[in-house]
This record gives C-alpha cells, structure tokens and sequence, in this order.
C-alpha cells in the first residue's frame, strides 16, 4: 500500500504541474498583448534575431497547454496502484517542481510587466543595467516551449501506464510490424522516469575481453543509464554505445562481484552477486553446459567437451546471459520493456528464460514487445494488449484481449494492414525449415508460423470466416499419412496438403541433392554415398517405418472422424471392430512392411522419400556425413538464389498449390 506521505507527495506533484501550465499561460497572454512591444524592445537589442518566431511558436501553444491542464487535472486513484506504478507517478510527476525553474515563478509576470511598463509609460531608454532582463525576455518562449515538450512526453507516459495500472502480472504487447511497438519502447527512454529498463531487440552480443577490468564504482550507474536509453538506431552516440553494451554488462557484474567478495573478506557477511546469480540461471536454463567464471574471464565447459570462450556461445547462448545480467541488475520496481523478447532465443528456451527472470524479480513488472504470435500465446498468466495502430507522435490505440479470446482471433491481430494474402505453416517458429522454404518459394505471402497441421487449419478457417479482410488465408501441412478423404476435404478448405510425409524430405530430392554435391562436395562419389547410406537406414528400420503408419493411419481415422457406419450403434461397433482387431492391424502392418522392402530391393527413391518420416536426420545426419555439414541452410541459401531451382520444387511439390 501506499503511504501517506508517498500519496501526497504525488497529490502535491499533480497539483505543482497545473501551477506551472497556469503560469505559463499567464505569461503567453503577456506575450501576446505586449507582442510589438517586446519585438521592438528585442530587436534593439538582438537585430536580425529569430524572437518573433519563438514568441509565434509560443503563442500557438494555448490550445494545446489548456488540453494539457485539463489532463493533469485527473489523478490516478493512489490507494490501488502496484508498486510499479507508484514508483513510476513519484519519478514521473514529482520532479517537476516549478520552485526549481526560476521561469515559471510569479515574479516572472511581474517582473516583465514592470520593464514594459516603465518602457510604455516612462519611455526609458533601454539601459545597459536592462541587459538581463532582455536577455531573459528573449530566451523564456524558447525555454516554455522545452517545458511544454516535457509535460508532453509526461501526459504521454501517463496516459501510457494508466491504461495497464491495473494489470496483475507481465504484459505482452503484440500488434503487426510497424505498428508502433517499438516507438513505444522508444517513447518511455527513461529520461523523465529511472524506474523504466528498455531491453532492446539490436544488441551486438560481443564481449570484448581485457586483462584487467577498470572498477571506478559507477559501472552499475552506466549500465543502468544504458538500459534507460531510448536505443535510436540514427543517434551515433547510441551506435557507439550499443557495441559495448555486452562489455558494460560484465565489467558491471564483475565489479559487482568483486564489491561483495571484498565485503566478505572484510565483514564475513556473505552476499551472492549479481554475476554469481546470473551464471546459476544461465546454467539451469542452458542444459549441458555450464559457464564458469575464472580469473581469466568467462568459459563454458560441459561433458566431453574442451573448455572454450565465452564469444563462442550461439548468440542465442549469449542472448539468455544478456537478459539474465540486464534484468538483475533493474532497479527496484522498474517496468522492464524486452523488445522482441525471442530475438535469437528457440521458443522453449524462451518461455523457460522469461518464467524465471519474472520469479527472481517480482518486484518488476514485465513487458514484453513482439509479433511472435507463439510467444504472446505461450506467456502463462500473461494479459495480451493489443496495439492497434499508432497515431504519431505519442497516441497508441490499446485494447486488452480476454483470457477467453480464441487464438485464432489473436492471430488476427499480427497481419491487420496486411496486404498480402496469408499463408498458415506447421512450423514452431521463424527459424524453422518450412518456414524459411516457404518465405523463398511464396514471397507473394505472409508466412505465418502456426506450430501444428491442426493450428494450421483452424487459423485459415477463422481468418477466411472473417469478413473484416480483403485478403485470403491458405495453408501447408506436411502429408503425414493423412486419410485421402480428409485430403479433399482439407483441399476445398484451402489446405494443401504435401505429397510428401515431411518437410525436410524435398531437400532430399534428387535434383537438389545434386545441385548440393556439384556446389559443395568434392567427392564425386557423394551422391551414390547418400543413397547407399539412406537404403541403409530405411532397411534398418522399417518395422519402425511400418508401425508409424499404422498408428498414424488409425490416429488419423478417429482424429477425424471416418468411421462411415453410423446409422445405429451397432454398426458403429462392428466396423470400430473391423478397423482396431488385431487381424486388422496386422495386415496393415504387414502390407506396408512389403511395400517398403519393395522400396529398397527396387531402389524406389522417390517413393520411399515421399513415404518415410526420419524426423530430419536426412538433413542432418546423412547429408553431413555423405555431402556437406550444415546441409539444410547451405541448401536453403543455394535455393534462395536459384530462381530454377525454386520453380523445379514449387512444380514438383507444390501442384495445384496456386489453385486453392
């Protein structure tokens, strides 16, 4: 709760505001009746100056300075407010204090109309003991219009955080690119508020090591400075100071570090520092790996692998340290804004990285800016906002979404404005295969990764079933050994269906693989290698291959539902009996068992790779042992650039796609 004093510390904050737009206004109306008096007096002083437009700029003020009163006038109801909040109403609206600003005194008004009084009246000459207040007489339009900016960017963070004050919990803010997420980000630079942390989504994760490591005792107040930052990519002091971001972060973690081991070594209170902790949760979200610091800086170390350098983490490694160490080290009560929150970061590890960071802070209010539809709906005890669009420069356009609210719905949200027709995919993310293929093959689409066949189909139903786009929605699913019946029935749906049983497998193709071996293999003998090698694994496990179908086979005839004697119970039991008998089973089993043997004594490849289901270890295991390592982006980079390529895959693959 908050106290007495706090409330009215902020009461007195609001009420200080009004004080100084009402004083302001005050001297604008001085300025306009006294307007050709002032200009005569400055341009005896200051000729061939700019005051007549300061002075036009200020006077253009009063509609907006009215408005502005009139929203200052609404106070925040104290008593229901979290600690965030509160924090944020204490260093937002308190430190405007007109007692500090000399030009928004009363004497301000007096003193003015005074010299032109005396000017008017008396008709004194101006005087060289006058050159003060001529000075200021010139300077104060200028110097209302900054303090008129600043209350601007003030009703703008107020109206922001008065629309989430009373959300319980981590906030996601999902709309579509370009609708003013990120200037949201940029908006709250913490330059008026310390309580607001921007982790922004274009860090260069690079630690540049040094043998010593400066301690000046303000390595924490640097930090803290850059996460308070507005992060505009065209400001060249943020360029510069982006680069050694990573750099600050650990010289700030290690002086830390070193704070509470000399406070150990001197008063036997043991502290865990901030470094300390952030390796234990790198470590517990990282598995198989452990980072350890040493004297000689950081190393990650693991079974059955050699201890190396910190710089060679993936940066999706360094991306979980990076957020580990800035969101420890918020101050207290902040609003942490993580701008696109899965940069560089796999789902799973993701959602386990922000769970954890919102338990070891839960004084701090999470939000978190994205498109990533996956993200926005895997956030447990999340509220979802909606930005709708942004009206430049400080106006979003919010609506909070029902826990209730269908995916399908919050899908909606991420291609409104869209002009291109959508495209639904299985794929988990954006950094999966199909979803990469299917960006270079459909650049004509809005690909959308929809983690599912079923995802994948509800999505494209609920968007074609709303009448508020112009655009249409398709979908891909992988074959799967999906019922025929349920094919066409997809089909009509606008659900292709691939005549292949996964994804991967037409990276496999023939043609393709002998595009990759004349591109990157030497071995001539790379492309006989492959098949020999595939032969062999299909022969190895084709009772596995066999037993997959029939269990999806019968997955997929109740999943969608293609029993077809429902007249009566009674035949319904009948032919359930037919379909589940063990006679049944097995000679689905065996049927298919023979049809792969007869795959491999044949060298049928086309129809064995259309068939079988090895969960990517064609394009990852064999094509590294046969043909090249790191097959799958070598292929895709390969396919990218070959336009013949593309249209050999969309040919053989992807048939009546363009007819749905």
């Amino acid at each position: 709760m908050i106290t007495e004093q706090e409330k009215n510390n902020i009461l007195q904050g609001f009420e200080n505001i009004q004080i100084s737009i009402q004083r302001m206004l005050s001297m604008l109306d001085k300025y306009r009746s006294k307007k050709e008096v002032l200009l005569s007096i400055i341009n005896t002083r200051f000729p061939n100056n700019s005051f007549e437009t300061s002075v036009d700029n200020f006077l253009s003020q009063e509609n907006f300075l009215q408005s502005l009163h009139k929203s200052f006038l609404v106070v925040p109801d104290l008593e229901d407010v979290s600690n965030q909040y509160k924090t944020f109403l204490q260093t937002e609206i308190t430190q405007f204090n007109p007692q500090s600003m000399h030009l928004l005194q009363d004497s301000c008004c007096t003193q003015l109309d005074r010299f032109i009084n005396r000017q008017e009246v008396f008709q004194f000459d101006i005087t060289p003991q006058d050159n003060n207040v001529i000075i200021w007489i010139h300077q104060l339009p200028d110097q209302y219009l900054q303090y008129i900016d600043m209350l601007s960017k003030m009703q703008c963070n107020l109206h922001i955080f008065n629309q989430i004050k009373h959300i319980d919990g981590s906030i996601v803010m999902i709309g579509a690119n370009g609708s003013g997420k990120s200037t949201f980000a940029r908006q709250l630079n913490g330059k008026l508020s310390n309580n607001i942390v921007i982790l922004s989504a274009q860090h260069l994760l690079y630690y540049t090591k040094r043998k010593t490591i400066s301690a000046t005792g303000d390595e924490l107040d640097k930090v803290r400075a850059f996460q308070r930052n507005s992060k505009l990519s065209s400001n060249t002091d943020f360029q510069q100071l982006i680069t050694s971001d990573m750099n600050g972060l650990i010289n700030a973690l290690v002086s830390q570090h070193t704070d509470c081991t000399f406070t150990y070594y001197e008063t036997d209170r043991k502290e865990i520092s901030f470094l300390s902790k952030t390796i234990e949760l790198w470590n517990k979200i990282i598995e198989h790996r452990s980072l350890i610091n040493s004297r000689t800086g950081l190393f990650v170390t693991g079974q059955n692998i050699k201890p190396y350098d910190f710089n060679q983490l993936s940066d999706g490694e360094k991306a979980v340290f990076y957020y580990i160490g800035h969101v420890l080290l918020a101050p207290h009560n902040s609003y942490i804004i993580v701008d696109e929150p899965e940069n560089h970061l796999h789902l799973t590890i993701c959602n386990k990285l922000w769970d954890e960071l919102e338990k070891n802070r839960p004084d701090c209010k999470f939000i978190y800016l994205t498109h990533n539809l996956n993200f926005a709906t895997t956030r447990s005890d999340s509220t979802i906002l909606w930005n709708k669009k942004f009206i430049p420069p400080n106006d979003w356009d919010f609506e909070i979404l029902p826990e209730d609210e269908i995916i399908p719905e919050i899908l909606i949200m991420e291609i409104v404005g869209s002009r291109k027709n959508i495209c639904f995919c299985e794929s988990q993310n954006r950094s999966k295969l199909d979803y990469k293929l299917y960006c270079i093959l459909f650049p004509e689409y809005t690909i959308i990764p929809a983690a599912g066949h079923r995802n994948v189909i509800d999505y494209v139903n609920a968007y074609n079933s709303t009448s508020t786009f112009v655009t249409q929605a398709i979908g891909i699913i992988d074959g799967d050994h999906h019922l025929p019946e349920q094919i066409e029935k997809w089909r009509q749906q606008k659900i292709y269906t691939l005549p292949i049983n996964e994804i991967e497998n037409i990276l496999c193709d023939d043609v393709i693989l002998q595009k990759a071996v004349d591109r990157f293999c030497a071995d001539e003998n790379a492309f006989d290698k492959f098949h020999n090698e595939f032969w062999k694994l299909l022969n190895d496990e084709k009772e596995h291959q066999a037993t997959a179908y029939v269990n999806e086979y019968i997955n997929n005839l109740f999943k969608n539902n293609f029993l077809h004697e429902k007249q009566n119970v009674e035949s319904l039991i009948s032919e359930l009996q037919d379909v589940t008998s063990a006679e049944q089973i097995r000679n689905i089993y065996e049927s298919t068992l023979k049809k792969l043997e007869e795959f491999i004594v044949n060298k049928k490849y086309n129809e064995a790779l259309s068939f079988v289901n090895f969960k990517g270890r064609l394009t990852k295991d064999l094509t590294k042992k046969t043909i090249v390592d790191k097959y799958e982006n070598r292929i895709l980079d390969l396919i990218k650039k070959d336009s013949d390529l593309q249209k050999y895959i969309v040919d053989t693959y992807f048939q009546n796609f363009h007819n749905l």
